[in-house]
């Protein structure tokens, strides 16, 4: 009659099945541990990377805000400033040229109201009263000298006047002599005045700075190692549960053949 295995038979396989999930547990830590240091190495790698590549970006970042542009702005204030007192200058230049020019057209407005008053009345009256020379008739005094009617300096020339007056309570029309002379035709000889050889300013401003294009930097993906990790995770539960299952699978042999030899 055959007899089931011994205590210690039994011990030593328990002693060998924990042995092996023991060993299955350590090559499962290890994984993870190598899986671990590959992720460290990894990050460091790209913690490297990242740092060549934002470096020379961070001191092109420093060098646009701290010299490149602010070298820009004091550039435009100097042009901003240069253009105002280009414009006031020109300014000052144009208002003068402009009253030169409103005071010319004014001598030239009166000028032209002369010639027109000239043209509607050629002659004028002058008040000088004719003197009685005795038997020569009469003379008048013009500039200090006797002239005749028929003796009269350039210019100058006598009409009968007919005006209205009173006699004896009735209006009666009176004719005399009245001396006038013919109105002098002023000359205008004076040039308009010169427009000034100056140009409106223009206000030109220097191109700014590029500023430092964002640089792409390298990716870190943590994917690929919390996938090894679900990978040895699966393959050590699947050994462990091989085991257990070939565990069970010899003891139901056992347990079969020690009943059909009991039988």
């Amino acid at each position: 009659m055959a007899t089931g295995p011994t205590q210690y038979q039994k011990k030593q396989a328990a002693r060998r099945a924990t042995a092996d999930i023991e060993r299955l547990a350590k090559t499962y830590q290890t994984g993870l541990f190598d899986v671990a240091q590959q992720q460290a190495t990894g990050f460091k790698d790209w913690t490297a990377q990242t740092k060549a590549v934002l470096d020379p970006y961070e001191a092109a970042v420093n060098r646009y805000t701290q010299q490149d542009f602010p070298a820009y702005q004091s550039q435009v204030l100097a042009a901003n400033a240069a253009f105002q007192q280009q414009s006031q200058a020109y300014a000052q230049t144009m208002a003068t040229y402009d009253e030169q020019v409103a005071a010319y057209t004014q001598r030239l407005n009166a000028y032209n109201a002369s010639l027109a008053s000239i043209a509607a009345n050629p002659s004028e009256r002058v008040n000088i009263t004719a003197t009685s020379t005795g038997r020569s008739g009469t003379a008048y005094n013009i500039g200090g000298q006797l002239y005749s009617p028929n003796n009269l300096p350039s210019g100058y020339f006598v009409e009968n006047v007919t005006t209205q007056g009173t006699s004896r309570g009735q209006t009666v029309n009176v004719t005399q002599q009245q001396l006038f002379r013919t109105r002098d035709v002023p000359t205008f000889n004076e040039a308009p005045p010169q427009a000034p050889s100056i140009s409106a300013p223009t206000l030109s401003l220097p191109s700014p700075p590029s500023a430092p294009a964002q640089p792409q930097l390298p990716t870190f993906e943590t994917g690929q190692f919390q996938q090894k990790r679900e990978e040895l995770g699966k393959t050590f539960e699947r050994e462990v549960g091989e085991r257990k299952a070939a565990k069970q699978n010899v003891v139901m042999r056992r347990m079969s053949r020690g009943m059909l030899e009991g039988a």
